[in-house]
């Protein structure tokens, strides 16, 4: 069996050291999160109404796509 002598490094390439303070707002907060339940149930209203009218008539459309409905409803599953 052979072995590969690799050179031994003294500090990683990058390395701030301790005294650097590395501070990244969060990705998905909870206001975010709001906004998108707020979008999903805004959308399944009206779907709801448009597809079982309560009084026979069509509501008004939402104006919210369903890429829209369904790129909200993967942030709020994976959160």
């Amino acid at each position: 069996m052979s072995t590969i002598a690799v050179p031994v490094q003294d500090a990683l390439p990058f390395d701030f050291g301790s005294d650097v303070l590395v501070v990244s707002a969060p990705v998905y907060d909870e206001q975010a999160r709001q906004a998108d339940r707020e979008l999903c149930q805004h959308y399944f209203a009206g779907w709801c109404s448009t597809a079982f009218p309560v009084d026979g008539t069509q509501a008004e459309h939402s104006g919210t796509t369903f890429a829209d409905f369904q790129a909200a409803s993967r942030r709020l599953a994976e959160s």
